[in-house]
């Protein structure tokens, strides 16, 4: 079974490094196989990972962006971890539970290093979709 919390302290060192987002250095950090994955960056600091390999066997997609926040989303692209074998794990602190903004199922947040990391379920018997970090939003200069 993939380790969440090991691929979540991953995502945080992908976001803390100085050449975020890099593919290499995400690579590195999830210990993830990219030989096969197509990966195109725009100069706005967008990055996009398609078909990346976990574990051998494990197919994701993964996105990057520093604008309008540094964010990061591991995406399962045919999940086979079924939720309750996470559920009651604690990841961060200040763990809770809401409604995804990203699929119709929910989030689990915490705090890690200053960023709200988590994953996302389809449903208490369903699968984790995703894992990801995001940076404090800046506040606008008004």
């Amino acid at each position: 079974m993939m380790d969440i919390r090991q691929l979540l302290a991953g995502l945080v060192r992908s976001m803390q490094s100085a050449d975020f987002p890099d593919a290499g250095t995400i690579a590195k950090q999830l210990d993830m196989d990219v030989s096969a994955a197509k990966v195109a960056k725009t100069k706005r600091g967008l990055l996009t990972i398609h078909g990346a390999a976990l574990g051998g066997a494990v197919v994701v997609d993964v996105v990057g962006s520093v604008t309008p926040q540094r964010t990061i989303y591991l995406l399962f692209t045919n999940s086979s971890i079924p939720y309750r074998d996470v559920d009651g794990e604690v990841f961060g602190a200040d763990q809770r539970v809401q409604q995804s903004r990203h699929s119709e199922g929910f989030a689990i947040l915490c705090e890690k290093d200053g960023l709200t990391c988590g994953l996302t379920a389809s449903g208490p018997n369903g699968v984790v979709q995703s894992l990801f970090c995001e940076a404090p939003r800046l506040a606008r200069a008004g």
